[in-house]
């Protein structure tokens, strides 16, 4: 059986706490989110890709060891990207992990 998942985008969001506000309105359960930014003193983009189950996603970007460390450096280019699940109301870890 081959499932089928509908994935909803939400952004971009220049900073986390831009994302928590938001969150706070829509009370959106985001499990994916997708980060692009540039490294201080590089020139291209990078992006990087993540998922959450037990945080949710404005804690796990919160988190000291985080990635978006490297790309807060240069806030002018951060932009923050959350996915939720448009067809599955709780979706397992197994769901999440894709």
């Amino acid at each position: 059986m081959v499932n089928v998942y509908y994935l909803q985008w939400f952004g971009p969001f220049p900073s986390v706490d831009e994302l928590k506000k938001w969150r706070q309105e829509e009370n959106e359960e985001c499990y994916l989110y997708l980060l692009q930014g540039k490294k201080k003193w590089h020139q291209k983009y990078t992006y990087y890709c993540g998922q959450t189950f037990r945080q949710n996603v404005e804690d796990r970007l919160s988190n000291s060891n985080h990635h978006i460390r490297e790309l807060q450096e240069r806030s002018d280019s951060l932009r923050i990207w959350v996915g939720s699940f448009g067809n599955i109301k709780n979706p397992t870890k197994d769901d999440v992990n894709l």
